[in-house]
């Protein structure tokens, strides 16, 4: 399917995709049951169920006011990376120094969400995650959309890149 033979606009056809794939999808996976699994989609639906645990216990430590445990799913390594506003943090003290500084205690950390969760296994041990978050706080609402690298590491999927930006007030 393209411009030429259907007359569509570029955007169009990418959301008749989406679309046809996203009807495709869950067909194979009931194909898959009926036929005998490929194993293929099973692991990456476990990827994505693994994944999307591990953001939900970070909105829980950090809506607790606990950056400690927020932390955790982060590579301890320093090899981790954490870009923002133009700059780019390497190692998990790095990061976990940011985090310190812009977030001094529970009332400047708010309550976190995340919403529009896209998550895309890359391969047995990685995923790639787009999102959005919001911050709920006195000082003011503040949020915006993040990237990150999961990698599998000891049966522990941790964040191993983080791309976050921060919306204008009026995006938001």
């Amino acid at each position: 399917m393209n411009q030429k033979t259907t007359g569509l606009s570029p955007c169009c056809v990418a959301r008749i995709r989406q679309r046809l794939i996203r009807q495709l999808i869950p067909s194979l996976a009931g194909a898959s049951v009926l036929f005998g699994s490929s194993g293929c989609t099973d692991r990456l639906r476990t990827t994505e169920l693994q994944v999307v645990a591990v953001l939900d216990q970070q909105v829980q430590a950090w809506n607790a006011g606990d950056i400690d445990a927020f932390m955790r799913h982060y590579w301890r390594s320093p090899k981790l990376s954490f870009s923002s506003g133009g700059n780019t943090e390497r190692g998990w003290e790095s990061t976990m120094n940011r985090y310190n500084r812009r977030y001094p205690d529970k009332e400047a950390m708010g309550q976190l969400e995340f919403a529009e969760l896209e998550v895309r296994p890359l391969g047995a041990n990685r995923a790639l995650v787009l999102g959005q978050w919001h911050l709920d706080r006195e000082a003011g609402p503040l949020g915006g959309r993040f990237t990150l690298l999961f990698e599998e590491k000891k049966n522990d999927w941790l964040i191993t890149h983080d791309h976050t930006s921060t919306a204008a007030a009026e995006d938001e």
